[in-house]
């Protein structure tokens, strides 16, 4: 028991030491390290610059087709009057 606890008091010593050093490193005027790569400046992306017509926005969309348009709705093909259930299972049981 003794000997785990002299383990534990040197292991917390280390750690201050370490730590009270890491910090005194990144405090230091001068310390002019190049940032990390975790720490690099992210840059908004900018909205491309356009005259502002309408044609010009929608001429990305030009290749897609457009959805049917229909005169009216469809007719009812399920029984209004009938009753219907649905059981639903999910993979986690939620």
């Amino acid at each position: 028991m003794k000997k785990q606890f002299k383990g534990l008091i040197l292991f917390l010593g280390m750690l201050a030491i370490a730590s009270l050093a890491c910090q005194s490193l990144t405090s230091q005027p001068g310390n002019d390290a190049p940032p990390l790569a975790t720490e690099a400046a992210v840059v908004p992306p900018q909205a491309p610059q356009s005259s502002g017509s309408p044609a010009e926005a929608c001429a990305p969309f030009d290749g897609i087709p457009a959805a049917a348009q229909y005169a009216s709705a469809p007719d009812i093909l399920i029984n209004t009057a009938g009753r219907y259930t649905a059981t639903m299972r999910m993979a986690n049981g939620g």
